[in-house]
């Protein structure tokens, strides 16, 4: 909830990345389980950003979650289509990092309601004593460059990650 401020002050700074932040308002909604408001700014953010396939994932479990079926099929294909091979839930909820196991449990149950094979508990659940903490992800990534492959689309493409030293990120895909 604390977020959804933050969000529509970055509308109002940056108003040319509306659709990212409406998303991310819709997916605040969806983590305290208020659909209807998660399916409104869901449907907005996508004007603005009508071939991002990622946010469909989560239309795909509300609409399940609303006994809108059809709705729910319809956006897990097309979130589906994002991917280079087709997932399995594991591979999918490794992209849904959530803090809350609760909240990451109904993006399971929502797609797998939405059609998704499998059972909502076939994805591998981090334990808390398990998760890093601030310093050891520091020493991890700061200062260092990750290269990797990546799906881009229908295609698989080169990207990397510069973490600086300082905490920055730099982004980099190729689109060849």
């Amino acid at each position: 909830k604390e977020g959804i401020g933050y969000l529509k002050r970055s509308i109002e700074l940056d108003p040319l990345r509306r659709g990212w932040a409406l998303f991310y308002m819709g997916l605040a909604h969806f983590s305290v389980g208020q659909f209807d408001e998660a399916v409104e700014l869901t449907h907005r953010a996508l004007t603005y950003n009508p071939k991002t396939l990622v946010m469909s994932g989560i239309l795909a479990a509300v609409y399940a979650y609303l006994g809108r079926d059809e709705e729910a099929r319809d956006r897990l294909q097309n979130y589906l289509r994002g991917f280079y091979r087709r997932p399995d839930l594991n591979a999918i909820m490794s992209d849904w990092p959530f803090k809350d196991p609760k909240v990451a449990d109904r993006l399971a149950e929502g797609l797998i309601k939405a059609g998704l094979p499998g059972q909502a508990s076939d994805y591998c659940k981090v334990i808390e004593e398990n998760k890093l903490k601030g310093e050891e992800i520091r020493i991890l990534l700061f200062g260092r460059t990750i290269n990797g492959w990546g799906t881009a689309a229908v295609k698989t493409v080169p990207w990397t990650i510069i973490y600086t030293k300082d905490g920055r990120v730099e982004y980099m895909r190729s689109e060849f």
